[in-house]
């Protein structure tokens, strides 16, 4: 992140406008076009598998309280609250749905924390008055193998889903109200405080339940307190609903881009419009050649940061389906996400290949070589080399937990 950072931030000490910079951005005017491009489908796979996953989370949810419903039929109940959820326009009205999600999370840990105690207390032997509970679990961590080489890539990809947020860093930092605290304050802060939460909780957690610790939360929970484990469920559930609006943000901010560029590049507009358009073109000073239609028609210029996402002045009104060509376009992504996690219902299987794949490729791939490409131009050839070889593990590391991660994918051992 400090090095997707420091690429930007570069960018910017150029003369380049921050609004205009994103991950992909940055990637075109530092290593090219094409690299663009790379960056957008990375993202686009990274954010749609988180919320495939997300989706097949809530459906398991769903499929283990209503018994009328099966896995596919709970996803596809989704897409109704989903469609309606991904309208929020703004990253910040984004950034306060995650916030509420995140109090949902902690409310969900704390009780996790709160079977685990009990369940502690019922794994205590008979002569507990002789060990501390807490004496006793670090036995259970002692007695444990500290690490499974043959399975340790499979470690990284969900490290990387957890913690891979490179293609939100730049539109949050530049629309914070104080900007430079993102990187000294709120950034550090949240990553710490996201490590130690969810360190710790993993820890305690094997403490309580042992040698039969499960890989999902829910299943470790005691079936003597049904009602506990709904609130956890539920409060998950809520999580990963608002956190899937942030998650979509991304990809459908370029397939907006491109719907949109297309409608404009290929005149798709009342023939009426198309005919003004036409007749203008030889009388108007600007006319198309500067790629903005003056009528009432679709202009063939896309202005990204203009709400309408075109040029000109033309308001929503003017061009009529605009905003349904946006709205079209998150109910497809949407659709897309809970077909996956139909087709996918493994939440575990799904984040695990994303986080090796994408999430690694974005995190320990792609800042290194933007930092190399800088050092370059500054003439720094050891600084360069140094980030080029970190890329270069980087890629080597994202290859080996991809095909680690895929073929337990496959092979069901996720």
């Amino acid at each position: 992140v400090e090095l997707l950072l420091y690429a930007k931030h570069a960018l910017v000490a150029r003369g380049r406008d921050e609004a205009d910079l994103t991950f992909s951005a940055v990637a075109g005017a530092i290593l090219g076009p094409r690299w663009a491009f790379v960056v957008q489908l990375a993202t686009a796979g990274s954010c749609l598998g988180a919320c495939a996953g997300y989706v097949a989370f809530m459906a398991g949810v769903l499929e283990d309280h209503i018994g009328a419903l099966s896995a596919s039929a709970a996803a596809l109940s989704l897409l109704p609250a989903l469609s309606a959820g991904s309208l929020v326009r703004t990253w910040k009205g984004m950034a306060m749905l995650s916030a509420l999600g995140n109090i949902a999370f902690v409310s969900a840990i704390a009780a996790v924390l709160f079977d685990a105690s009990l369940a502690w207390g019922s794994r205590l032997v008979p002569s507990a008055d002789e060990y501390l509970p807490f004496a006793a679990g670090l036995q259970a961590i002692a007695g444990a193998p500290q690490a499974r080489w043959r399975t340790l890539p499979l470690f990284f990809g969900p490290i990387f889903f957890l913690f891979c947020f490179h293609y939100c860093v730049i539109p949050l930092e530049s629309e914070m109200r104080e900007p430079a605290r993102f990187r000294t304050v709120v950034m550090p802060i949240a990553m710490l405080l996201c490590a130690v939460i969810n360190s710790a909780v993993g820890v305690l957690c094997f403490v309580a339940y042992g040698d039969e610790t499960r890989d999902n939360v829910l299943r470790n929970l005691s079936p003597e307190r049904p009602a506990l484990a709904t609130f956890v469920a539920s409060a998950l559930a809520v999580d990963l609903f608002f956190t899937y609006m942030l998650m979509l943000a991304p990809p459908r901010e370029y397939a907006e881009r491109a719907v949109l560029r297309w409608f404009a590049e290929t005149a798709r507009m009342p023939q009426s419009s198309r005919r003004s358009c036409e007749s203008s073109e030889g009388s108007n000073d600007r006319g198309l050649s500067d790629g903005v239609c003056d009528c009432d028609g679709v202009p063939d210029r896309i202005d990204p940061h203009n709400h309408d996402g075109f040029v000109g002045g033309a308001s929503a009104a003017r061009l009529g389906y605009a905003e349904w060509i946006r709205n079209d376009v998150r109910v497809l992504l949407v659709t897309v996400t809970v077909l996956i996690a139909t087709a996918v219902p493994n939440f575990a299987a799904i984040t695990g290949v994303v986080g090796s794949c994408t999430d690694m490729f974005q995190a320990c791939v792609l800042p290194p070589l933007l930092a190399a490409a800088l050092q370059l131009e500054k003439r720094s050839r050891r600084a360069a080399l140094a980030c080029a070889a970190l890329a270069s593990a980087g890629a080597a590391a994202t290859l080996l937990s991809t095909q680690r991660s895929l073929a337990a994918a496959l092979s069901g051992a996720s």
